[in-house]
């Protein structure tokens, strides 16, 4: 037995005494599979756990509780013969008591082979009030049909958490190529369906939903696609034991173990679904770019994730091995072990799950109400020397410089939206081009971008020209000196916002160029889509639409302010006015008329009431908000901008507990002064890139602009955008 910081915690190795016991007692059930082990002496209460919560083999943990006992399901294998399906239970977390083989294997099903333990695993367990009094718990799991060699999926039912249970003559879901890793979706008690979702292999790999009976017992309808087991991803095409989860807002999550088992790349990666037939549908469209749990010095290859409930708050269920079990390649080695962590979901920024996994100290067993007291962020600062600035965001050959450089995820893709082109080899300059990119996962770098070109390798403008911009760019020759001569309309890419159905509202500045050095005339800001299903057809360029076409009906209009990139936040897409706020709803951003602007106390549709943010930095040419984006790893709105461009090329930050301020003093983030051209080309401009970052925001990415001399046609030091990484402290 291994102490803990506060009491004993369960090793699962005295199993095998048990198990052998079983053995020496053919045709008699043990007290483990028909009733819990007599519970430990009685003990203070405890107020921390500490991972991994059972030692010894544990994989695959799946948790419920009944009444005030918590019920912990693992995939027992040879280890725990003949315990195909070993059960613990806990009444805080802390202590596991023995409960022992839930599944016997005389009792799995005929279908099943019962000759090897390896051949049962992930097991999942659902309450159905609504069934018969001897059929209340549903146990799903998988193992090898004894006929085919196919790995199947079978049922098995009880009266009670702790079985036994006994499963049905035939599997459940058996398809070609076999199925494997079971999990209930947490439906509320009386739903009329059931849903199940599951692995499957073979032709069309990936994770799929299946619709069941309102007993949990047999199947309705057929399988659908949830997500697709991607060769490109970050997962390498591997995608294991996912599980759903349910907000109380409605919203759908995907976690499931992603990457080769048992080696150093394994970790924990969600997604966001849509709702459809039964209840959960697509969970492609918003796919997080990148794992979400990841292994640490301490805590090696995270896998198996499964969300159980306190009643109240969500916890996360999953296993791991001992820090050091990874080489950087192979195999690992050592023994999975049951770990639980907090989990939550906040209602900010890109709604990405909140926990402390995977936690290898004494963590508080308290939950508070609300996600950011019960999970709060840290202070912001970068790990000394992880700042990584060799990469460049790919451009096609003829393109001799760009900026911006703004990202979206739309149609399971990354979306890439430039500001002003300049060509080469006899193609047009334009004021704004695109490139889409496969998710970033497991990616150095963006150089995986697709540049969009014509036949002759030219890029189009992402964002048309409308007649009367195209005429006036196509005036005569003209004296140099007459005003307007050679003067060209623009259209500058201020940023992108994801909307909830899967399209991106794209957003730009209208401007003049008159054709010297900052000479710019600001007309406005408008706003158009781009659609999920265009990018899904091939079609990449975006169609000018009213109301927000810009001509003449800008969302703002003149020059008096400069707006910044746009984000969404809680239903909302806010920008900032240099140092002023507005915001609308994310469903009528489009409206002018839904646009408020903050006041310091409130929000009025007078822009003249508008007042600066406090403390927002206003420092150099990009004065005010560079590019401003909620930070689950801070737990804080994290703004990042150059500062004093031309003079110093150096980009800072600073955070804010809200969008309106106030603002923290600005933090060095970045030192750009090696990437500056010797003879001009400063390095401005820089964005954030939250569809890629890791470790739930602590691994940053970040882009900015180095023109080079003459715009980019210096050979020596071409224009470009470039990619950085970062690791903000833990």
């Amino acid at each position: 037995m291994k102490p803990s910081a506060t009491r004993t915690r369960l090793s699962v190795v005295p199993l095998l005494v048990l198990a052998l016991c079983a053995l020496a007692l053919p045709g008699r059930a043990t007290a483990a599979e028909t009733e819990t082990v007599a519970a430990a002496p009685a003990q203070a209460a405890a107020t921390t756990y500490t991972n991994p919560v059972v030692t010894g083999l544990s994989a695959n943990p799946s948790v419920m509780k009944s009444g005030s006992t918590y019920y912990a399901y693992v995939s027992g294998f040879d280890y725990y013969v003949p315990f195909p399906v070993l059960a613990l239970s806990s009444t805080d977390l802390v202590t596991w008591t023995q409960v022992g083989n839930v599944l016997p294997t005389a009792q799995a099903g005929s279908w099943a082979d019962v000759s090897s333990g390896w051949k049962f695993r992930s097991p999942s367990v659902r309450h159905i009030p609504g069934n018969p009094a001897a059929s209340r718990y549903v146990m799903y799991f998988s193992g090898t049909h004894k006929t085919t060699g196919a790995t199947c999926i079978g049922a098995a039912t009880a009266a009670g958490p702790a079985g036994p249970f006994t499963g049905a003559a035939e599997p459940l879901i058996c398809p070609q190529g076999g199925a494997t890793d079971p999990s209930a979706v947490p439906l509320p008690a009386d739903a009329p369906i059931q849903e199940l979702v599951y692995v499957k292999k073979g032709t069309d790999a990936g994770i799929y939903n299946q619709v069941l009976s309102a007993d949990g017992l047999s199947l309705s309808g057929a399988p659908f696609l949830l997500y697709k087991a991607n060769p490109g991803w970050w997962h390498q095409g591997v995608v294991e034991r996912p599980a759903i989860t349910l907000t109380a807002d409605g919203r759908i999550y995907l976690l499931f173990a992603g990457g080769p088992a048992g080696t150093k790349g394994r970790a924990i990666g969600w997604t966001t679904c849509t709702q459809g037939f039964g209840v959960v549908n697509d969970c492609r469209r918003q796919t997080r770019f990148g794992g979400w749990i990841g292994g640490t010095a301490q805590a090696d290859s995270p896998s198996g994730p499964q969300v159980f409930s306190d009643g109240t708050h969500q916890w996360l269920a999953y296993d791991g091995l001992p820090g050091g079990s990874c080489p950087a390649t192979g195999a690992c080695t050592g023994t999975r072990s049951m770990r639980i962590d907090k989990l939550c979901f906040t209602d900010r920024g890109i709604g990405e799950p909140r926990t402390n996994a995977p936690s290898t100290t004494a963590q508080s067993l308290t939950r508070q109400s609300g996600c950011s007291q019960d999970l709060p962020g840290r202070p912001f600062g970068i790990v000394p020397g992880s700042v990584a600035d060799d990469t460049v965001v790919g451009q096609a050959p003829k393109i001799a410089f760009r900026d911006g450089g703004s990202t979206s995820p739309i149609a399971g893709r990354t979306v890439w939206n430039f500001s002003d082109s300049l060509n080469t080899g006899g193609c047009p300059s334009r004021s704004n081009t695109a490139a889409l990119g496969a998710p970033a996962a497991g990616a150095t770098g963006p150089a995986w971008t697709t540049e969009m070109v014509d036949a002759n390798g030219c890029p189009p403008q992402f964002i048309p020209y409308n007649a009367a911009e195209t005429a006036y760019n196509q005036n005569p020759a003209c004296p140099p000196d007459q005003p307007g001569c050679n003067w060209r309309m623009a259209l500058w890419e201020v940023g992108m916002v994801p909307l909830p159905d899967g399209d991106v509202a794209v957003f730009f500045l209208k401007l003049i160029d008159k054709r010297c050095w900052a000479c710019y005339e600001f007309l406005g800001i408008g706003v158009t889509r781009m659609k999920a299903a265009d990018v899904s057809s091939g079609n990449t360029v975006v169609t000018r639409n009213t109301p927000g076409a810009c001509n003449p009906d800008c969302l703002f209009q003149g020059a008096d302010k400069h707006y910044f990139r746009p984000f969404a936040d809680r239903g909302y897409v806010y920008m900032y006015a240099t140092a002023t706020l507005t915001r609308a709803p994310l469903a009528e951003l489009q409206d002018r008329s839904k646009w408020r602007f903050w006041t310091g106390s409130a929000w009025s549709a007078q822009q003249s009431d508008a007042v600066d943010v406090p403390g927002l930095f206003e420092g150099g040419w990009d004065k005010g908000a560079g590019q401003i984006v909620y930070n689950p790893h801070l737990d804080r709105y994290l703004n990042i901008v150059a500062d004093n461009w031309p003079e110093t090329y150096k980009f800072v930050a600073q955070t804010s507990p809200e969008p309106w301020g106030p603002w923290t003093a600005e933090q060095p983030v970045h030192d750009a002064t090696p990437h500056k051209c010797a003879d001009g080309g400063d390095p401005y401009g820089a964005l954030q890139a939250p569809e890629f970052w890791e470790n739930n925001g602590r691994g940053l990415n970040l882009t900015y602009a180095r023109p080079g001399p003459n715009l980019g046609t210096s050979p020596t030091c071409p224009g470009q955008v470039r990619y950085v990484t970062a690791q903000l402290q833990p």
